[in-house]
């Protein structure tokens, strides 16, 4: 079980997070061929969460909490950006947590418009065409 500190993560923390792992993606030469993209979306995202416990001397319990939330931020962002569009299916449990492979089978279906350099907002969040 975390320590409570370990559970909790300021928002704008888990925005940087976020911020990262869309620039580790847009930086990534593997996700060239759209059958390589799935496990490397789940890569670059293990590889940043794991360097913020790394960086921060969390302990390994916390890992799942953050990349719970850094996954909550994308796929409200998705949520929001893509209002009343039937192929975004991305949904959230009772405890608000979305399902992690219904985001990035979102990220990976909407790939280009989120991870083109001119998908970003001035606040590093992502912004679909």
């Amino acid at each position: 079980m975390a320590d409570m500190d370990d559970s909790f993560v300021a928002g704008d923390v888990i925005a940087g997070l976020t911020e990262n792992f869309f620039e580790a993606v847009r930086s990534s030469p593997d996700l060239a061929a759209q059958e390589a993209r799935p496990a490397e979306l789940v890569y670059e995202l293990d590889q940043v969460v794991s360097s913020y416990l790394e960086e921060q001397q969390l302990s390994s319990d916390a890992y799942q909490l953050i990349q719970q939330d850094v996954l909550n931020n994308i796929a409200h962002d998705l949520a929001e950006q893509h209002q009343g569009l039937a192929d975004l299916d991305v949904s959230f449990d009772a405890d608000g947590n979305a399902d992690h492979a219904a985001v990035m089978a979102a990220m990976d279906h909407h790939f280009e418009a989120l991870f083109s350099s001119e998908s970003f907002s001035d606040d590093g969040s992502a912004a679909l065409g």
